[in-house]
């Protein structure tokens, strides 16, 4: 071989190795996420238990306030400025017994909306739980004014 073509075989092998050293450019990027405080959760709302799952956004302050009150007894006055947070309200809906609950595990921001991942956690069969009527709820206020998506993911809890 002569030494030009020597010479080209090493300089390309050489392109070929560094171009597998650089960083991938369609490397996913993490997903940011959207800061979010518990303002209360619980299991038995003052005004009943609802036989309906809700999952409720609230864009100003009247419509929470009324809401809250169907939940907590001494509602302490929770102000939340609505130009640049929401509030949502997660509730589970009336369950036969206890073992359930419900809590926000994460929120992601994407470009135009944010994705509320929730999470519900059963008590497995082999679990010993209360006998009575219960309504798994949170209330959450989001650092976001941005279209508010859900998903949910179920645990089962095993007391064995």
């Amino acid at each position: 071989m002569s030494t030009k073509l020597k010479k080209a075989v090493f300089v390309v092998l050489f392109i070929s190795c560094l171009a597998g050293c650089l960083s991938d450019t369609n490397a996913e990027a993490p997903i940011p996420t959207v800061p979010f405080s518990v303002i209360v959760s619980g299991y038995y709302p003052i005004s009943g238990v609802d036989k309906n799952r809700k999952l409720e956004v609230f864009r100003d302050q009247a419509s929470f306030n009324a809401r809250l009150a169907e939940y907590v007894e001494s509602v302490q006055e929770h102000t939340v400025d609505f130009s640049t947070k929401r509030v949502v309200l997660s509730d589970l809906g009336q369950r036969n017994t206890g073992g359930y609950s419900v809590a926000t595990s994460e929120i992601q921001e994407f470009s135009d909306y944010v994705m509320v991942s929730i999470t519900i956690t059963k008590a497995g069969a082999d679990c010993a739980v209360s006998q009575a009527f219960t309504s798994p709820f949170e209330f959450i206020e989001v650092r976001s004014t941005k279209e508010i998506l859900f998903t949910e993911q179920l645990v089962i809890t095993n007391c064995n």
